[in-house]
């Protein structure tokens, strides 16, 4: 009864288990083709997605550019301020 514990033995009926449940995954493939119209309709879609993405990725260049523009005059009225401050009256 005391049976020795063989690692090739066991990586063999791995193999075996591996190959065996493959074949039968195969035999589960289905020979199928996309229709035209399918294909036309994911193409459209992804054409669509990318102007849509373009258009957002030059709105948001816009937007962070006329921020910049902002923080710009915001930066020079700062130091126009305090350029007055220091003035002969203070």
């Amino acid at each position: 009864m005391s049976q020795t514990y063989s690692p090739q033995a066991a990586a063999e009926q791995a193999r075996d288990s591996f190959r065996k449940a493959a074949k039968e995954f195969e035999s589960f493939k289905l020979d199928t083709t996309v229709p035209e119209s399918v294909r036309a309709l994911a193409e459209k879609t992804v054409n669509q997605s990318r102007e849509a993405y373009e258009r957002g990725k030059d709105a948001l260049e816009e937007a962070i550019d006329a921020l910049e523009r902002s923080f710009d005059a915001a930066g020079q009225g700062k130091r126009e301020i305090e350029r007055c401050d220091d003035g002969p009256d203070a």
